[in-house]
């Protein structure tokens, strides 16, 4: 059972170490061989070394700063959690100020429904003064020698004619209920917790137009097509990718002229659209100088003298595979 577990794995082993060979052949081209075998095909192969462009480009930049909208609502929350005994009580002093002052305005009214004297409602007006007089209220309702006494003067004037004391209260239960306006309720924990739920939300940040930069970038492009092809392309080379130009300028990073790798070309539908060459080429490296060249898509298999060291015919396996 073992051997057979060893024999997998040297068996997957040897795959790969295939499958690496086969991405990485490395093509011998030899002056004289490629020169005779030009002449024999009566070719003129595409061939132009590829050199790195500096490119200035302006950049918009983005500044992050605190959201006030967060900000405000951040703070609407801690204020509450902070002050949510003192909010409450206060609210609760409100709520009975509210309640009383109603009540005083009840009490003015009931006096102006009945059909008793003065004298036999008095009590009904008093406790309404008491409560006026205890929110600080300079509206007159009643006077006499214990309550409102800086007022009994004019309270006896208006409580000698019937109708002008009527006319009066009216006034006054309008003006109270115009002041005396329902409390806001304070914002209670189910409130809260929604509040915490849309802070969660929200982004603390926004990000408002910065700057622009200039960056420095490098791009690939074609130099002068070669000319003397069979002295310039001599050495071991081996395959970079499959490229292609740009032929007309699609935006700041892909302009005319300029390389793309022929896979990211399809995938961003730049031949599709037309701002691509259909055909790629292939770029090769030189292992030794370390140069750069874009070459017809068979240049390689058509002109190599050898492939991984090994003479043409020996290596039929590895041309096959281009």
């Amino acid at each position: 059972m073992k051997s057979i577990i060893k024999i997998v794995f040297a068996f997957i082993f040897l795959s790969i170490l295939k499958v690496n060979a086969q991405n990485q052949i490395v093509f011998g081209l030899q002056k004289e061989y490629t020169k005779r075998h030009i002449g024999i095909n009566r070719d003129n192969p595409y061939v132009y070394p590829v050199v790195n462009k500096i490119v200035l480009s302006k950049k918009s930049t983005r500044v992050k700063k605190e959201s006030p909208e967060y900000l405000a609502l951040e703070e609407e929350i801690f204020n509450f959690e902070n002050k949510q005994e003192e909010i409450t009580q206060q609210y609760k002093s409100d709520l009975t100020k509210y309640n009383r002052i109603n009540t005083a305005i009840d009490n003015v009214i009931t006096f102006l429904s009945s059909q008793k004297p003065v004298e036999a409602s008095r009590n009904i007006l008093e406790k309404a003064q008491k409560t006026l007089i205890e929110y600080g209220i300079d509206d007159l309702v009643y006077a006499d020698n214990k309550t409102n006494i800086l007022h009994k003067t004019k309270f006896l004037i208006l409580s000698s004619n019937y109708t002008n004391l009527k006319v009066h209260l009216r006034n006054v239960v309008f003006n109270l209920t115009n002041i005396n306006t329902t409390p806001n309720k304070p914002l209670d924990d189910e409130k809260i917790e929604e509040l915490r739920l849309q802070l969660q939300e929200m982004s603390p940040y926004v990000f408002k137009k910065g700057p622009t930069k200039t960056i420095k970038k490098t791009k690939k492009v074609l130099g002068s097509k070669t000319k003397n092809i069979p002295s310039e392309l001599v050495g071991e080379f081996v395959i970079v990718n499959n490229y292609t130009i740009i032929t007309k300028d699609y935006n700041a990073d892909l302009k005319k002229g300029y390389l793309i790798e022929h896979t990211l070309a399809k995938k961003q539908k730049l031949i599709e659209k037309g701002y691509a060459k259909k055909t790629p080429k292939r770029m090769i490296k030189n292992i030794s100088t370390k140069k750069v060249y874009l070459v017809d898509y068979y240049f390689l298999k058509k002109y190599a003298y050898t492939f991984n060291g090994k003479f043409r015919y020996q290596a039929k396996h590895l041309i096959s595979v281009l």
